[in-house]
């Protein structure tokens, strides 16, 4: 099954803990990044730019991780372990211009 939402997966160890990134969304609640992919584009490179898009991070592909249908509106996630070079703190807010504009707060 060929994906439709790309789904850029960013993990971090802490301690004893491997933690993953999510965000609060001011509408929607605390949420993974994820977007649609575009005409032509591959999973790994929309991984990247959702991932810029939504939290400013810049990242490559580490691994494909597999696919997730959703059975709900013909969405079929798509997920990749992505690696950047950056340390990132432990929250941060990125203004997007989803949805007309909107502040996501990070954290792990």
């Amino acid at each position: 099954m060929k994906p439709n939402k790309a789904c850029p997966i960013v993990l971090r160890r802490n301690s004893d803990a491997i933690e993953l990134l999510a965000f609060q969304h001011p509408l929607g609640g605390c949420q993974i990044v994820k977007g649609t992919i575009d005409l032509g584009e591959n999973l790994d490179r929309a991984c990247s730019r959702e991932l810029f898009e939504e939290s400013g991070i810049e990242a490559s592909s580490r691994q494909y991780l597999g696919t997730l249908d959703m059975g709900c509106q013909g969405q079929v996630w798509g997920f990749h372990e992505m690696v950047c070079e950056q340390t990132l703190p432990i929250s941060w807010d990125h203004f997007t211009e989803d949805g007309g504009g909107l502040m996501f707060s990070f954290f792990w």
